[in-house]
């Protein structure tokens, strides 16, 4: 009996020195353009993200005010340009441009919610000052996080179009290094982005096509913020009357913009151009694993990389599945879904890497994502996933239990 109460002392013991919360103090330094920030409250640490305290200075010497208002629970950063607004247990922030005379903030999905800790508020440092326009580097050797202001010559505060010059891919030299670039990621559907001498390299990739006449077309490419643009490009497939090459083809373009930028962007089907966009929710892991016969379909095919899909209690689900990755901080998002004339739907997704910041598990993960909407009898269901890393390959694929 006395060693069974030890026992209980001793794990009591444990429990209090190491809380089971997902949270851990640790000694980071921050700095904002090289100069070191003193904190009077250590930041914090969780699901490997780091969370600085709303009060603790940090904002002010961004330029920007912090407000809490606790009957709403939301937190507001005011800056020079923009405002972000973060809602206490909530993972996403709303970051309204000032410039944007449209007034429709920009939604941003985070991946750790801010919270409460002692009656401090803490907050994702990455999505706050990114959204204010700051660079947020992680250097790991030193355990820094290194924030950098954008100069005003380079704080771009209304949305412009990006303007753009067409490289030939056949005139390239195979001696250069552009070409090898492009030779490693034109079979593969994508949006690819390069950065060499100060120029930023775009290559729009449409993947393996059966015959020829298909091309790619730029819609877009708008500057949405300071060193990132947004790419709109489409698939046009050949006329039904149209003599083509019977031979399997890749279209690409590739085009190149004077400074550097990160690039993101969507590639439809011309054939998507009157479809309709359809209402989907993610379905939470939780409510996957409560229900036993979803539970074992999606444990059945998580594994292999594509789009898979049933139908069930007056629902079409959707298994996005990236495949095999070597580490753990991917994450899959469904961008859209449409459903087209002929009632086909098709999915667009994406596969997003881990930030250079994060600290990840080194073990081999497969990420995956449940979507549903409604519909019943659904007779194809298909779509694209792009990787947002150029040096990953692009998962097509669809299957039906």
């Amino acid at each position: 009996m006395r060693k069974l109460l030890l026992l209980i002392l001793s794990v009591s013991l444990l429990l209090s020195i190491f809380p089971l919360t997902a949270l851990a103090e640790q000694e980071v330094s921050l700095f904002i353009n090289d100069e070191e920030i003193e904190m009077v409250t250590l930041p914090v640490f969780r699901n490997q993200r780091t969370m600085v305290p709303l009060n603790s200075g940090f904002f002010k010497k961004l330029g920007a005010l912090a407000h809490y208002n606790e009957e709403t629970g939301t937190v507001s950063i005011d800056g020079k340009y923009s405002t972000v607004e973060f809602t206490i247990g909530e993972k996403k922030a709303l970051v309204h441009r000032k410039y944007d005379f449209t007034g429709i903030p920009e939604t941003i999905e985070i991946d750790v919610e801010p919270f409460i800790l002692d009656g401090e508020v803490y907050i994702p440092l990455r999505f706050a000052a990114e959204g204010l326009g700051a660079l947020v580097e992680w250097d790991g050797v030193n355990k820094s996080v290194l924030v950098t202001l954008e100069t005003a010559t380079d704080i771009i505060p209304v949305e412009r179009p990006a303007e753009y010059e067409e490289i030939d891919i056949s005139e390239l030299s195979e001696d250069d290094e552009l070409y090898s670039w492009v030779q490693e990621n034109r079979y593969n559907t994508g949006i690819y982005h390069k950065v060499l001498d100060n120029k930023t390299y775009v290559l729009i990739c449409a993947g393996e096509k059966p015959t020829g006449g298909y091309s790619v077309e730029i819609d877009s490419a708008t500057v949405v913020y300071p060193g990132k643009v947004y790419l709109v490009a489409k698939i046009t497939e050949p006329s039904p009357d149209d003599m083509v090459i019977q031979v399997i083809t890749y279209p690409c373009r590739l085009i190149v913009i004077e400074g550097e930028f990160e690039v993101d962007g969507i590639i439809e089907n011309s054939a998507d151009t009157d479809a309709e966009e359809i209402q989907f929710e993610v379905i939470d892991p939780a409510a996957i694993e409560a229900d036993e016969e979803l539970s074992e379909w999606v444990n059945g095919l998580h594994k292999q990389a594509g789009i898979h899909y049933r139908n069930k209690d007056g629902y079409a689900y959707a298994l996005v599945a990236a495949g095999q990755k070597n580490t753990g901080g991917y994450s899959v998002v469904t961008d859209k879904v449409v459903r087209k004339q002929s009632g086909d739907v098709f999915i667009y997704a994406t596969v997003h890497s881990p930030d250079p910041d994060m600290m990840v598990i080194q073990v081999i993960t497969w990420p995956y994502t449940v979507i549903r909407f409604e519909g019943t009898g659904m007779e194809k269901i298909s779509g694209t996933i792009q990787d947002s890393s150029p040096a990953e390959d692009i998962s097509d694929g669809l299957s039906v239990k």
